[in-house]
């Protein structure tokens, strides 16, 4: 399975956020989008996951235009392609366990979603991702009386129950300190491993990039200035994605 962007293209206002990006993903890889502050990171992201919608350009996954969803199949393909957020967007008054249990609801009907009607399978997949995360003693928990590590680990499994086909983190360790930014990374490099996911993930931290991702995409004025492995990125391609910033 192949996610395919071709000439992929976002304005606002006449300016140029996103500028002809064209890029092939495989099945199952980790990809590091780095470059500087708005750079088009987050726009790329919210871009496949069709949370804004594209000026010009594609957007094809396994031979199924993205563009062209509508409805029921727009909600299906943004369960597909999970986002994790930098500020975790739990309900921190709900307890963790019904937090995860919200990534069921964009596979369901709108009726069941209002009387929380989760099945005793779903909740039981519920609590097998929690103790996969090492969260399983926190279900009963408000979520925002975890800490951010906490928070960002329920979120990733929140997405996990969307059952995707890829997740799109956007900056998911930026509010993390070092210690806890690991634990999210290792987390999403044993999905990545485990589960044949692919994992795009924005990332401000190169030195996060540089370890954990096996591709790196650097973006400058909404362009694609680099495209290779880790080993590829030099001080020329440096100078390329983040100019004189140190």
């Amino acid at each position: 399975m192949t996610l395919s962007l071709s000439g992929l293209t976002k304005e606002y206002d006449g300016k140029r956020a996103l500028n002809s990006v064209t890029l092939d993903i495989p099945r199952g890889g980790f990809t590091g989008i780095i470059g500087r502050s708005g750079a088009g990171k987050s726009t790329l992201l919210r871009l496949i996951n069709r949370l804004i919608e594209p000026t010009t350009g594609e957007i094809n996954h396994d031979g199924i235009d993205v563009r062209a969803l509508r409805g029921k199949a727009l909600r299906a393909w943004r369960a597909d392609a999970a986002m994790v957020f930098q500020q975790f967007n739990l309900v921190p008054r709900l307890d963790v366990l019904t937090n995860v249990l919200t990534g069921t609801l964009g596979r369901r009907p709108a009726f069941s979603s209002f009387l929380k009607w989760f099945s005793d399978e779903e909740r039981r997949r519920a609590v097998a991702l929690l103790e996969r995360f090492d969260l399983g003693d926190t279900w009963a928990q408000a979520a925002g009386t975890l800490s951010g590590g906490q928070q960002q680990r329920v979120a990733i499994a929140r997405a996990m129950m969307q059952s995707p086909r890829l997740i799109l983190a956007d900056e998911p360790i930026a509010s993390l300190d070092v210690h806890n930014g690991k634990v999210v990374m290792d987390m999403l490099a044993r999905i990545c491993r485990e589960d044949g996911m692919t994992i795009i993930c924005n990332l401000h931290d190169l030195d996060a990039a540089m370890s954990y991702c096996d591709r790196l995409i650097g973006l400058a004025a909404g362009s694609v200035v680099f495209d290779g492995p880790p080993a590829a990125f030099d001080a020329a391609a440096r100078r390329a994605v983040y100019g004189d910033e140190t």
